[in-house]
């Protein structure tokens, strides 16, 4: 997981390329010391993978480096990632007695610098609830800050797969069609209103929830949300447990509500408990020094066994969605894939994105045995699934085994996420900085998280078997026309194949479809 974390960290400010260049200032027997600590790690334990370890620069031309062990002859290949990309000259930046960071990549050294950007990972054994790694930085050494468990951050678009879920317990399918078309929330706040967009900065047409939360379509979640009611929706993520902040406003659709990594992660878990509460065990036992005296044994979890079947008692949907009046928000939105936005202030209400509120317990939310039904949370991990096949998650596919996740990334790219499971392993990622700089251009969080997510979960399920996630009773699949939503008619070209709570299943299509685009312009 450590390795992870760094390996993601060092290969994003590799792609930005900006080198801050050498450390300065330093005496000779400050090096000397520095050098000779190293060469005794080096010695204890070999030279390791995407490790960082200190040069002392030779010369600049031809460019030859120190590690205390041996001198290194760096060819421009080993600096070729520092923009102006291949321009980048030694000899104008580097100088004799130049102290580098140098970065032991495949058997190849690279110019490297101690990285700004931090990332967090938390993993989980789902059958046990137990912890399997808790990564809170990149150096430990450095800065002892725990960001797993205590850095709120903005959620961006891994916050949407709980409003999905609240909208299929709201009577929406994965069928269910949502015109992906342009939409305008007036505001005293601003004379033109909030127009939110999507990553491509361009409208779909008829989409259906599954291919909006696959494709994380701004426009669609919104619309979704605004349809479910804004009340109803904060209410249902305050079920999960998570911890977070959530904005009283349409923001909330696009990921503008703070979150802890742990907490998220720990939101998905109930996706990847079939829908049963998820408290994970961070501290197993504590005992004396000898193991004669215990003085805490953690009480063991109920298994989520995927071949065991559970009631389907959790959450009773409602039978139709209705608007929620308080809304629309006017918000001032910046476009991107997984983006969230600015806040602003909500004319239908006192609170602003700013005034959040915590996510603690409500009187409204039904005490059950479940967090969710097991019908509802199967169908959002087959949504999820998608997300890592055809989606935004598509580097997750390289993993070779079913694997259910969902790509984050807050406004400007200043948080990238990716939260994924198997039916074994659940795994979160943040990457960001701690001062909330923008990553850079295009860092979101399928570029960013989601090869840390890949790197340690071919890792940590190398040991375990290959298995599909359980199809629960009350699951039916159905053939559906793509544009309608609906029961696909015999000679019907373009459908697929859906999962629907067998009370849900749509009516059968009788007819060529109606033109939707011209239906909601007329």
């Amino acid at each position: 997981a450590e390795l992870s974390v760094r390996k993601g960290v060092i290969e994003l400010e590799m792609r930005q390329g900006q080198y801050r260049g050498p450390l300065r200032g330093l005496g000779e027997e400050q090096k000397a010391n520095m050098l000779a600590f190293q060469k005794n790690q080096i010695a204890w334990q070999g030279l390791r993978n995407f490790e960082l370890y200190w040069g002392e620069v030779v010369s600049a031309q031809p460019l030859k480096v120190s590690i205390g062990t041996q001198v290194l002859a760096l060819p421009p290949e080993s600096y070729a990632w520092i923009r102006p990309s291949g321009a980048w000259d030694p000899k104008g930046v580097l100088a004799a007695g130049d102290m580098l960071r140098l970065c032991y990549i495949g058997g190849a050294w690279r110019i490297s610098q101690d990285p700004l950007v931090q990332g967090a990972l938390v993993a989980f054994d789902i059958q046990s609830a137990g912890m399997l790694a808790l990564v809170g930085g990149v150096d430990y050494a450095r800065n002892q800050f725990n960001r797993a468990l205590y850095a709120k951050r903005q959620s961006g678009s891994a916050i949407k797969p709980f409003i999905y879920a609240a909208a299929i317990d709201k009577g929406f399918t994965p069928a269910s069609i949502i015109l992906d078309t342009p939409l305008t929330y007036k505001s005293d706040e601003f004379d033109e209103g909030w127009r939110p967009k999507n990553y491509e900065n361009k409208y779909f047409g008829p989409t259906s929830l599954r291919t909006g939360l696959v494709m994380s379509r701004n426009v669609v979640t919104v619309k979704i949300l605004k349809q479910i009611g804004l009340s109803y929706a904060i209410d249902y993520l305050r079920r999960f447990n998570m911890d977070a902040q959530l904005p009283r406003n349409l923001s909330l659709a696009l990921g503008t509500g703070v979150v802890t990594p742990y907490g998220l992660t720990k939101g998905y878990g109930v996706f990847a408990a079939n829908g049963r509460p998820f408290e994970p065990i961070l501290i197993t036992s504590i005992s004396s020094h000898d193991g004669a005296t215990s003085f805490f044994q953690a009480m063991p979890r109920p298994a989520y066994d995927q071949g065991q079947e559970q009631p389907a008692d959790a959450v009773e949907p409602d039978t139709a969605p209705e608007a929620d009046p308080d809304a629309a928000a006017g918000i001032a939105v910046d476009p991107g894939d997984d983006s969230a936005v600015e806040p602003a202030a909500d004319p239908s209400s006192d609170a602003t994105v700013d005034a959040v509120e915590p996510d603690a317990a409500s009187e409204e939310t039904p005490a059950v045995p479940g967090v969710i039904s097991e019908q509802t949370a199967y169908i959002i991990t087959n949504i999820l699934t998608d997300v890592v096949r055809e989606g935004t998650g598509w580097r997750v596919k390289a993993l070779g085994r079913p694997v259910a996740g969902k790509t984050g990334t807050s406004d400007d790219f200043k948080d990238a996420w990716f939260i994924g499971y198997t039916p074994t392993v659940l795994c979160g990622v943040w990457v960001g900085y701690d001062d909330s700089i923008p990553l850079g251009p295009q860092e979101a969080g399928g570029k960013a998280a989601a090869p840390i997510f890949l790197d340690f979960m071919q890792a940590a399920v190398a040991d375990r078997s290959a298995s599909d996630f359980r199809v629960p009773v009350g699951i039916v699949f159905a053939q559906v026309d793509r544009q309608t939503g609906l029961i696909a008619a015999e000679g019907s070209e373009n459908t697929q194949f859906e999962c629907f709570k067998e009370q849900f299943v749509p009516a059968r299509q009788e007819s060529v479809p109606e033109d939707l685009m011209l239906k909601e312009v007329f």
